[in-house]
């Protein structure tokens, strides 16, 4: 089809088949980060709810200037290293 709209000519071929190719690949791109984002963003809660996690908790109890619970992870990470 492309080759008789270009009149059979391979260089109009080759302009029209990349028309067409980059339409596509946007096409294709925005499908893809809608439905990225919708799969990370039900994993996201799925952790959040099962986990229970609270991260303004978890701050909290990390930002304190004498947090025991920052001193031990330090500690458990300078180990690690």
């Amino acid at each position: 089809m492309l080759l008789d709209e270009a009149g059979h000519n391979i260089e109009q071929l080759k302009t029209q088949l990349e028309i067409w190719f980059n339409s596509t690949m946007e096409r294709v791109s925005g499908w893809y980060k809608r439905k990225t984002q919708a799969v990370q963003l039900a994993l996201a809660l799925l952790i959040v709810v099962l986990g229970n996690v609270d991260s303004i908790r978890i701050v909290r109890s990390l930002s304190g200037v004498n947090s025991p619970l920052r001193d031990s992870i330090k500690d458990e990470a300078h180990s690690l290293v």
